[in-house]
């Protein structure tokens, strides 16, 4: 299902990109305010991959795109803090590429699963 796959990562552009500057706060907390931007992107999954299967997977496709957006921004915010890598620099773009290829890692898993493991 190519058209799942850029349709997630099309859903990932818009609430990294537009939509996290509105209702996103830190994300260092395990739990605390970085929640509403893995909600987003949870939320965003649950709507898409409606679009393409029945409503109860695309919930577990949710939580799952959920619970891993969490623990790959926050990883990312630790290591930053740990390596020290000061905002828009070489090495902190670099640490965006690991994070964004993590993020599309996710949607082709998502993409992948209902393909070729749900039939």
């Amino acid at each position: 299902m190519i058209e799942l796959f850029f349709a997630l990562v099309i859903k990932h552009v818009w609430i990294d990109l537009g939509l996290q500057n509105y209702l996103t706060g830190r994300k260092d907390q395990y739990i605390g305010p970085g929640h509403y931007h893995y909600l987003q992107h949870g939320l965003g999954t649950f709507v898409v991959v409606t679009l393409f299967v029945n409503p109860y997977a695309a919930w577990f496709a949710a939580m799952f795109d959920y619970v891993l957006h969490w623990h790959i921004d926050y990883s990312k915010q630790h290591v930053n803090r740990k390596l020290k890598l000061e905002y828009r620099t070489k090495n902190w773009w670099w640490m965006q590429c690991v994070d964004q290829t993590l993020h599309h890692t996710t949607y082709f898993a998502i993409a992948y699963y209902f393909t070729f493991l749900t039939n």
